[in-house]
């Protein structure tokens, strides 16, 4: 446990002291959170995923639904904390879509 991190250190102080205690430990654990997780999702599930439908694909010549559902799931659960702002959101799927067929 990271020292300053152990709530029952700072029971002896007083009941404001604990939660601060607590809320410094929940912020030590956001911060590891968000540096170490969001990266492991990333880089973890697209490459398993797409070793899955590699596989499926060759063994059964089809790729279950669930493979892209995973991936649509994952990029929305990862996107915000990636620094993704709703306005770049919607221009995924706006301005990559030409508005007329081109011929």
């Amino acid at each position: 446990m990271r020292p300053g991190c152990d709530p029952a250190s700072a029971a002896g102080r007083g009941s404001g002291s604990l939660n601060v205690a607590v809320l410094a430990c929940a912020q030590i654990v956001h911060a590891a959170m968000e540096t170490v997780m969001i990266p492991t999702i990333i880089f973890v599930v697209f490459p398993f995923a797409m070793i899955y439908a590699a596989l499926s694909d060759m063994f059964t010549m089809t790729i279950a639904n669930r493979v892209s559902a995973l991936l649509i799931v994952t990029f929305l659960a990862v996107a915000p904390f990636i620094g993704l702002t709703w306005t770049e959101f919607e221009r995924i799927g706006v301005m990559q879509w030409p508005h007329s067929p081109s011929c």
